[in-house]
């Protein structure tokens, strides 16, 4: 897939839904959301389908918490103020375009940093 698609995200309808909508190798995609409740879902759903994943503004930390992973924004909290969490280091790859950067352990337990791969 392309990582120059450009989507088009459009007003909310009677439900409060915003479809967003993309074209990539001539073909139109349309992912429509039922319900103000969805929209960040259907974007987010958008973006992975037109290969189109987030950057990170500043480095992110992962520490794995049992079998699942979770991408922090902090490290000097142990597990940060937010995060977002992964079953494994290729959905952490799928949803951001991001690199490994550095390893550690500290009282929390081993991290890693990750950073936002340079175009």
């Amino acid at each position: 897939m392309s990582n120059q698609a450009e989507l088009t995200r459009y007003g909310a309808d009677n439900s409060g839904g915003r479809a967003v909508q993309f074209e990539i190798q001539g073909i139109k995609v349309l992912c429509s959301a039922h319900g103000a409740e969805n929209n960040e879902k259907t974007l987010r759903v958008a973006k992975e389908l037109a290969g189109i994943r987030p950057k990170l503004f500043a480095t992110g930390y992962v520490r794995q918490l049992g079998p699942k992973l979770w991408l922090l924004n902090r490290l000097d909290r142990g597990f940060g103020e937010f995060g977002y969490e992964f079953d494994g280091w290729d959905g952490l790859f799928r949803r951001f375009d991001v690199q490994v950067t550095g390893t550690g352990t500290d009282k929390h337990g081993m991290w890693w940093s990750v950073e936002s791969r340079r175009a």
